[in-house]
């Protein structure tokens, strides 16, 4: 029989928000915000059939109903929540290495700006994302920009391994 092993137990640290922090959480809101407000205020010139699937090109190739655009709204908002409820427990993340009293504040901090950082990406995509579609079903655009997909993942993936290098030398 397989010996379960002890979980670690690692430093729980009461961590105000730092600037940054404080920064980066009003631009997740203000987008989120006019994310609402795009879709509330847009809601009645929008007509039935809407984009709801892109190929890798930009290019719409599912049509919806328009009722689909609450999705994007909705899932900022799960995700806001979400995001907002993990970075409280940062002694739960997994990380590579061991966390110990004297790495435990930079590992922590780190991985909430880490967090702090996805989050008002992911959002701000949402909402170009919405606002596009809505475009597009307005007939004022054709497709999202080529560009998108290359940019959202350099975005993402180049946030991810910035924090990651700071983790790394703050291990």
């Amino acid at each position: 029989m397989d010996e379960v092993k002890k979980s670690e137990k690692r430093p729980v640290l009461k961590l105000h928000f730092t600037q940054w922090e404080k920064t980066l959480e009003a631009v997740s809101i203000f987008g989120l915000l006019l994310l609402l407000l795009l879709t509330f205020q847009s809601w009645e010139d929008i007509p039935e059939s809407v984009p709801q699937h892109f190929n890798i090109s930009g290019e719409v190739d599912i049509w919806g109903r328009k009722e689909l655009l609450i999705f994007l709204p909705i899932g900022a908002v799960l995700l806001y929540a979400a995001l907002s409820i993990i970075r409280k427990y940062p002694h739960r993340f997994n990380y590579p290495w061991k966390i110990t009293e004297a790495n435990a504040r930079a590992q922590y901090q780190i991985a909430r700006h880490l967090l702090a950082w996805l989050k008002a990406e992911t959002i701000w995509s949402f909402l170009y994302l919405q606002w596009m579609m809505i475009q597009i079903a307005l007939g004022r655009a054709e497709g999202l920009n080529k560009a998108f997909l290359p940019m959202f993942l350099l975005v993402i993936f180049g946030t991810l391994g910035v924090y990651l290098v700071k983790l790394v030398r703050n291990k």
